[in-house]
């Protein structure tokens, strides 16, 4: 009779519905974790790079004056292939950056309209990369769009 009543009483509810919200709470801080160490930890890797990211010169010095439209972008890259050694290749843009990109099963490889992959890319193609910050201050790619170096639709690459 007394268990009845536990089960049943107002104080019983409130208990129950604090902890299933405590629960829902500690959820959202745990993720919110995960996602700061995530963001922290890419932000770590690019000052590891910072020299090849930033051209540095060869006594340490950062060239002047710092061209601030020579920084590359975070997760994205256009421009052609100059190197390919797969699941890995390097893009260099208009403003002579070279960018890692890494393909994986995920990524969505299409070439102008028609469907493509990893196999289909070729030294001095030029290609549109959009991505996630990868492990090594590389793009992970999420989509790519290959323009072969014979097709008009490069000279949009170039402005």
């Amino acid at each position: 009779m007394l268990e009845k009543n536990i089960h049943q009483s107002k104080t019983f509810k409130i208990i129950l519905f604090s902890g299933g919200a405590f629960v829902v709470l500690l959820a959202v801080f745990v993720l919110g974790i995960d996602v700061g160490f995530h963001k922290a930890s890419f932000s770590y890797r690019v000052g590891e790079h910072y020299d090849v990211l930033f051209g540095r010169n060869n006594m340490g010095m950062m060239p002047l004056p710092l061209d601030t439209d020579a920084i590359s972008g975070g997760h994205e890259a256009a421009g052609k292939i100059v190197s390919i050694e797969l699941p890995v290749f390097v893009v260099v843009g208009p403003d002579n950056i070279e960018k890692k990109i890494d393909v994986g099963d995920y990524t969505a490889i299409t070439e102008l309209r028609g469907v493509a992959s990893s196999s289909d890319l070729k030294i001095g193609d030029s290609v549109v990369v959009i991505g996630m910050p990868g492990t090594d201050s590389d793009i992970d790619a999420q989509f790519v769009r290959i323009f072969p170096a014979n097709t008009t639709a490069t000279t949009s690459l170039r402005q």
